[in-house]
């Protein structure tokens, strides 16, 4: 029994203690206790040490137990959940990829859908399919509608445009860099950022003289584009009856492609983005490149070496490479002011290029300007067939999508605006079987 002398020597003692700064721990495993005990001494419990040590704690440690068991439980239906998660997503985004084409979109070229392939494939095999994506039925059927099936050319309208041409761009004397429009001395500023070459003696004698293109106007010149609308056409007899032929960007014409694009070719087009990208900047081998721009003959070769300014050593390697392969292929620098005097021209006429106009379009506008009939093929920005609605890859040979530096639908929208003007056709979908005639025509000018 514990007296109340006893409990005044065990206060004495504590306090004792307290005062001297002692870090001994107060209330052993409950610090919250006082510490109360005596050296050699035991002293009776507590009722609440008592029923902490015969309730409290079993209790916590059932808890803690059943806690760690309901949380593995829950992390197992976690798992579970998101693989059931994951397949639901997976159906929800096939069904939202083929929904994904809206009707009024503004730029439609940078619309894509996919599906399963075993879904697209099934769908690809039934040619009754009333529509392969929602909505784009009734919009490619909107850029379609003034589209004039029966065509017919406008001489006036024609003339009128060409006149326009030629007073603001004159492609004639202007197309590419000449000694004439050039001359030794004189500067040449870019068109795509501000910087300025000197025509120094070493450049000037890296181009020709004079433009190639005569005060003479063609007769016949198709414009081909890449895109997928080529697929199947039977469009290569076509293309390759007309005077002169232009196409963009080094494409394929060989193996089973001349069928349908043709293989005749009077100016090409190379952007330096490929030849960066697929040649390597020519910087090692370069017989493969000069071998793939042999299938395009005696023909000019259309190079914005005075765009930007990695645009212009691509350039200069290209012309190093064709001339020490002896290629037959003529490698020309694009004039810089005749590219900004188009830019302007076609914003005036109110059309939007965004950044700047394409290659393509470049191109269109120049045969317009150099022949009276301008046939343009493979121009087409959508990702499906105008008349069965199938899928449509976005060139003729991949389906490598477009960037967002030029706007196609609006220059398409153009191209529909000039055909049915009677200024030039374009031509959408497969091609009829042409006449045999006997032509006085000429592949060189």
């Amino acid at each position: 029994m514990v007296t109340w002398e006893r409990t005044k020597e065990i206060k004495e003692r504590t306090n004792e203690d307290n005062s001297s700064g002692s870090s001994k721990p107060r209330g052993g495993a409950f610090p919250n206790l006082p510490d109360t005990s005596v050296p050699g001494e035991l002293l009776p419990e507590s009722p609440a040490q008592s029923n902490m040590r015969t309730h409290f704690l079993p209790k916590l440690l059932s808890g803690r137990t059943y806690f760690i068991i309901v949380l593995g439980a829950l992390f197992t239906l976690v798992l579970v959940g998101f693989k059931r998660i994951d397949l639901d997503f997976s159906t929800i985004a096939l069904n939202t990829r083929r929904d994904i084409i809206q009707d009024n979109c503004s730029d439609c070229s940078s619309v894509h859908v996919t599906s399963a392939p075993n879904v697209m494939s099934e769908r690809q095999r039934d040619q009754n399919a009333p529509d392969t994506c929602k909505g784009c039925r009734k919009l490619i059927s909107k850029v379609l509608k003034d589209y004039s099936l029966n065509w017919t050319r406008n001489e006036t309208n024609h003339q009128e445009l060409r006149s326009l041409l030629i007073n603001n761009c004159n492609g004639f004397q202007k197309a590419f860099v000449t000694q004439s429009n050039s001359p030794l001395g004189t500067t040449i500023a870019y068109d795509g950022e501000k910087r300025v070459r000197t025509v120094n003696e070493d450049l000037f004698n890296k181009i020709p003289k004079n433009a190639h293109f005569s005060n003479k106007i063609l007769d016949t010149c198709a414009v081909v584009g890449n895109g997928g609308i080529l697929v199947n056409s039977s469009c290569g007899e076509a293309i390759d009856s007309a005077q002169f032929v232009i196409r963009c960007n080094l494409p394929p014409i060989n193996k089973d492609y001349g069928k349908h694009v043709g293989k005749k070719t009077n100016i090409v087009t190379a952007n330096p983005t490929i030849i960066q990208k697929k040649y390597a900047g020519l910087r090692g081998y370069r017989r493969g490149f000069a071998d793939d721009v042999s299938v395009y003959g005696e023909s000019l070769l259309f190079l914005p070496a005075f765009s930007f300014a990695f645009c212009t050593g691509l350039s200069m390697s290209v012309l190093y490479s064709l001339e020490d392969f002896r290629s037959s292929v003529k490698p020309v620098f694009l004039n810089p002011e005749y590219l900004k005097s188009l830019d302007k021209f076609w914003r005036s006429q109110k059309l939007n290029p965004r950044v700047r106009i394409s290659t393509g379009f470049m191109m269109v506008s120049l045969a317009l300007e150099i022949c009276n009939n301008v046939d343009v093929y493979g121009f087409w920005p959508f990702e499906y067939h105008p008349h069965n609605f199938q899928p449509c890859t976005n060139h003729y040979y991949d389906n490598q999508k477009a960037g967002t530096f030029h706007a196609m639908p609006a220059e398409f929208a153009y191209l529909i605006k000039l055909h049915n003007e009677g200024v030039l056709k374009l031509h959408l979908g497969e091609c009829q079987p042409q006449k045999k005639c006997v032509c006085d025509q000429t592949n060189k000018m």
